[in-house]
């Protein structure tokens, strides 16, 4: 069997999308297609991973019956969680700073259910497709819906594409990545051309196109996600696909062609690959029956945004790191430069460790990182978070705290507002003793502590510092944007119970912290757009409240700003199998208090949210929901960050080949680039400053 990618692809949104539209089908034609592919996985299974035509793959799934009442009922359980999500108003009417389309989320399921009643979907594929692309329509990767056919399908061009420029500072182009690496490597034979054309369209048109249907807000983040990355991600084979590569079932093409700039062409087929036991199918009738409405939706109740695996793993591709800047896992990492000697490199490749113990190994390396770079007299520091798609917000303020220990970080979050959410916090934000400490145990034994219960009233304060009298009080509800929010909190930072199994490095807790190892201006943060969720934070506070220098790489081939983060700025994400956890735990304290009223309430009001749904989808941690919106400080509007426009980078350079192995050569290339100013790296030539007129922290001191 395959190993699948799949929670890569639902966390760091790497699934490759086409419209429906774009589905067709081939040659390949059957009266019972599944049944062939059964037969040919079989033939296969023996020898290698079994690999398709994606046009016998499209051909089964088109064999997949509907049943349209399960259809309508599995919009309406979608609809029920959608409760939980901050941003549906917004997304139905965007303010002028977001740059994607609107997109309406209940209007859109209404007309979905309507098809699927009226008939109007030949099969359960077209059914999922259609639900899963209005999804994704929302931009947000915090908001993910994954149905079983599509998610259990994945299709491969079997080219890997990177994006090149000469200089660094000229207009890149599109190469193949293996051309590129041999002529790296030293064969001298294969001197690469540019390709120019993918199926007959423009070259960039064509991946421009391709990178809009991906879960970022920002162009140029989308562009970079379609290329092989040198960033090396805990848990996946290295290089990482690019998404133009690898994704989700989503086109039914049985090849791809190239054109390149020297005239030569190239047809290269595709591949597609089923992420189940394929042998026993007989008909798309038996997948239906069989997996789609008998497969149970594994849970693992956990709310980080992804793990990692555990122990001590030099990253494929890096140098040997500083000894003791290795957390378990690989999630972060520092080195000292050989060209640069002045400067030091913090990788921070996710804020999701994997388990409870593993974040203080998280703490701990940054520790030792930083006290090694003030025992060698270190200078400047790159903190490099490119394909950081997030994790947990405990480590982001832990590592903001030991960067810049005088400071205490800003915090601000709200919650949507409505009857189940205010009935959750109502008993929740009310514990017994003895059911706090049970339920400490069991968030611990899952990576998360009772901070992560987004509907934990006391770990709230207001952002003045002074705390809620009771969830009554934070709840409110208030009317923001035409829908009801919680009030604007801010998290409990200097108690260690909502941060465990972290105490906060620096100013929250009053810790006996070491001084600030570097001063804003000799900080850098290297970006490519990807950053989100948990990692957006970490930047939105290096940015706006430390003042630090950025510089952005990749993107498209032109000369305009690049924005720092391209991803959600959501302040959680939470899975329908977390969310089932809270209200079980919800409706197990009810029970327990023997209040009658409460009992009857909590039964009729939450029932809905523990209803197995219609259809599964891949799992119930493939259907995910932003539950907390993360507000700008000042901000009167409380727009959530991902609706403000986002700060541009100071320096933008584009990738050269030699990034493409190496990424001391990308270091290197920044440092020496950022110490004269930005001269030969940044393409306007100069580094210009993004940061705000508050500079509290521009010195070791905090003056």
């Amino acid at each position: 069997m395959r190993v699948s990618q799949l929670p890569f692809l639902i966390i760091s949104t790497l699934a490759l999308l086409q419209k429906a539209s774009a589905l067709r089908s081939s040659s390949t034609t059957a009266s019972n297609a599944c049944a062939a592919l059964a037969s040919s996985y079989g033939a296969q299974q023996a020898t290698k991973t079994p690999t398709f035509k994606p046009s016998a793959v499209y051909a089964c799934l088109q064999e997949v019956p509907i049943n349209n009442t399960l259809a309508a009922q599995q919009v309406e359980w979608l609809e029920t969680y959608l409760q939980f999500h901050t941003t549906t108003v917004y997304l139905k009417n965007p303010p002028p700073t977001y740059q994607p389309l609107a997109v309406d989320l209940l209007e859109g399921m209404k007309e979905i259910k309507t098809k699927a009643l009226a008939g109007q979907y030949t099969s359960e594929y077209d059914f999922e497709l259609a639900l899963y692309n209005l999804i994704v329509r929302g931009r947000d990767g915090h908001l993910v819906f994954i149905p079983w056919l599509v998610g259990n399908f994945e299709i491969r061009r079997n080219v890997e594409l990177v994006s090149i420029s000469s200089d660094g500072v000229q207009a890149p182009k599109v190469y193949f990545y293996s051309d590129v690496q041999a002529n790296i490597s030293g064969n001298g034979t294969i001197i690469p051309s540019a390709v120019s054309k993918i199926d007959e369209d423009d070259v960039t048109n064509r991946l421009i196109a391709l990178g809009y249907d991906q879960r970022y807000q920002d162009d140029d983040a989308q562009f970079n996600m379609l290329f092989s990355s040198p960033i090396a991600i805990p848990g996946l084979s290295f290089p990482v696909l690019g998404a133009f590569t690898q994704g989700l079932f989503a086109h039914a093409n049985d090849t791809t062609s190239y054109i390149f700039e020297n005239g030569s062409r190239k047809t290269i087929a595709n591949s597609a690959f089923a992420n189940l036991d394929f042998g026993a199918v007989t008909s798309g009738q038996y997948l239906f029956d069989n997996f789609i409405l008998n497969t149970p939706s594994t849970s693992t109740n956990t709310t980080a945004s992804g793990n990692s695996p555990s122990g001590l793993v030099t990253l494929p591709g890096y140098p040997q790191p500083v000894a003791g800047a290795l957390s378990p896992g690989s999630s972060v990492s520092g080195y000292f430069l050989q060209d640069a000697n002045d400067t030091a490199v913090l990788t921070m490749q996710t804020f999701s460790p994997g388990s409870y113990s593993a974040q203080l190994g998280f703490q701990k390396a940054i520790r030792e990182f930083l006290r090694a770079c003030q025992e060698q007299h270190k200078k400047r520091l790159i903190i490099d978070i490119r394909q950081n798609v997030g994790g947990l917000t405990n480590l982001v303020y832990d590592a903001f705290g030991q960067l810049f220990p005088n400071q205490k970080p800003y915090s601000a979050t709200r919650l949507r507002a409505f009857d189940g959410a205010n009935l959750v916090g109502e008993v929740l934000s009310n514990l017994p003793p003895a059911a706090e400490t049970q339920i400490l145990q069991k968030l611990a034994q899952q990576g998360g502590n009772i901070g992560t219960m987004p509907y934990f009233g006391p770990s709230y304060s207001q952002t003045n510092g002074t705390s809620f009298p009771s969830w009554a009080a934070f709840y409110g509800p208030t009317d923001v944007y035409g829908d009801n929010f919680t009030h604007v909190g801010a998290y409990q930072l200097s108690n260690s119970t909502f941060t465990a199994p972290l105490t906060i490095s620096g100013a929250t807790t009053n810790s006996n912290s070491p001084p600030q190892p570097f001063t804003s201006d000799n900080i850098i943060l290297l970006i490519d757009g990807t950053c989100q969720s948990a990692c957006a934070y970490f930047a939105n506070l290096l940015m706006n409240q430390a003042s630090v220098n950025t510089v952005a790489i990749g993107g498209r081939p032109n000369t305009n700003p690049m924005a720092v983060i391209g991803g959600t700025q959501g302040g959680e994400v939470l899975s329908i199998g977390t969310i089932q956890l809270f209200i079980g735990i919800t409706q197990k304290l009810a029970a327990l208090s023997n209040d009658t009223r409460l009992i009857a309430k909590v039964n009729q009001s939450l029932s809905p949210f523990v209803e197995p749904p219609p259809i599964q989808p891949v799992s119930l941690n493939s259907v995910t929901f932003n539950v907390r919106d993360n507000i700008a400080k000042g901000d009167e509007s409380q727009t959530p960050l991902q609706f403000t426009r986002t700060p541009q980078a100071g320096c933008r350079t584009f990738y050269m080949a030699g990034d493409v192995l190496n990424v001391t050569y990308t270091w290197d290339r920044v440092a020496k680039g950022m110490a004269s100013g930005g001269k030969s790296l940044c393409i306007n030539g100069t580094s210009t400053s993004n940061r705000s007129s508050s500079r509290n922290s521009s010195s070791p001191n905090g003056t």
